[in-house]
């Protein structure tokens, strides 16, 4: 006679630092979500219980084509992408993500407002793929009952709730909005500076638009659509201060993170901080110098070729800037005498290795910020 054998019970994993974790990040991060329809939403928009800061449509990027595709699609009852929003201590609604759908969406409804406050003109569509009449169309153009429907077209909206950490938003609005067309890294991190501190925005900006800044600095038409500049003066202002051993995270998030803090700190001294940033720059606006301090230098043809590089930014600008933090003087710097130091990075061997193409900011920046501290100290 044959024995059954026993199957022993299989014996579960142990629980381990993961399951801790993901349960404390669910604890900091509460959500709830549920369908609304376009007429609630504008509605809410309407009341203020809804908001899209409008300094966010200066960083939308959607043509009218794309605009009149996704009215298109609402009329064709295609599905909307689900919308995120985090619920602020005053019961107020902030979009997180889908800033571009509503925005056009009540552009479209002649309900968006702009930075002053005063309602945009009406959005005019042009001609779509499967609904070719839609050329030249208003909101008021389309029938009563296309305009019922258009109101009564569903989005699921999912909600960070005020409960939730409070950099919860930042991350989540970052995790949704890089990759893709959407925004830049540096547009994504604007945004997310205008939720922290709007006033740090403005002065970000006005940092970013100095003139002996802009002569020093050319680049492309599509990268300054994109935010270089505003890029370019956010890592002086976190690579000049910060120590090097703390340069272990990525490029991106290493300077969100600096920004946001910077924003956030209430004991920042920003005029201290402008003045090193505009002195930097000075020393830098000089007819020997300007752009070319950021171009590759040709011993051979005692000449500096091409166009703007990261990599001599980061040595030069982030480490004059350092040391003007530190005690130096402006007149501690003479134009000539930095020009022949930016020579001499092209020369140097332990650079030029780490600034070759493929080589990750991370390793990049381990060689560059100490070696630009050392060949300006004045």
């Amino acid at each position: 006679m044959t024995t059954a054998t026993q199957t022993e019970p299989a014996t579960l994993p142990a629980r381990t630092d993961l399951d801790e974790q993901v349960e404390e990040g669910r604890r900091q991060i509460r959500a709830d979500g549920y369908a609304m329809s376009l007429g609630e939403l504008a509605s809410l928009y309407e009341e203020r219980e809804l908001e899209i800061q409008p300094k966010f449509q200066r960083f939308f990027r959607w043509t009218i084509d794309q605009k009149t595709r996704l009215v298109e699609s609402i009329l064709l009852g295609i599905p909307l992408p689900q919308v995120f929003v985090s619920q602020r201590s005053d019961g107020v609604w902030e979009v997180v993500d889908g800033l571009q759908r509503l925005s056009t969406l009540f552009e479209f409804m002649g309900k968006l407002r702009g930075e002053n406050g005063t309602t945009r003109e009406p959005l005019c569509l042009t001609q779509a793929k499967y609904l070719p009449a839609l050329d030249g169309v208003r909101w008021t153009d389309l029938s009563h009952p296309l305009r019922i429907d258009f109101r009564r077209a569903k989005v699921n909206v999912s909600i960070l709730n005020r409960g939730s950490d409070h950099r919860a938003k930042y991350d989540l609005f970052e995790r949704l909005n890089t990759g893709g067309t959407r925004l830049s890294e540096q547009e994504v991190r604007n945004c997310i500076l205008v939720m922290e501190n709007e006033t740090f925005y403005d002065w970000l900006q006005d940092l970013s638009a100095a003139n002996s800044f802009r002569r020093c600095v050319a680049v492309s038409e599509r990268l300054e659509k994109e935010g270089f500049h505003t890029e370019l003066a956010c890592r002086v202002l976190c690579l000049s201060t910060v120590e090097t051993h703390d340069l272990t995270q990525d490029m991106g998030p290493f300077v969100t993170e600096r920004m946001v803090e910077l924003a956030g700190n209430g004991n920042a001294d920003r005029p201290e901080l402008e003045r090193v940033f505009r002195d930097t720059f000075a020393i830098l606006d000089d007819d020997c110098l300007r752009e070319q301090a950021f171009r590759r230098y040709s011993p051979e043809r005692n000449d500096f070729l091409g166009a703007f590089l990261i990599s001599p930014f980061e040595v030069v600008a982030c480490g004059i800037a350092h040391h003007l933090l530190h005690g130096a003087r402006r007149s501690d710097y003479s134009a000539p005498d930095v020009l022949e130091a930016v020579k001499t990075l092209w020369s140097n061997g332990g650079f030029l290795a780490q600034s070759r193409t493929g080589m990750s900011a991370k390793q990049r920046l381990r060689t560059t910020i100490p070696h630009g501290r050392k060949l300006f100290a004045p």
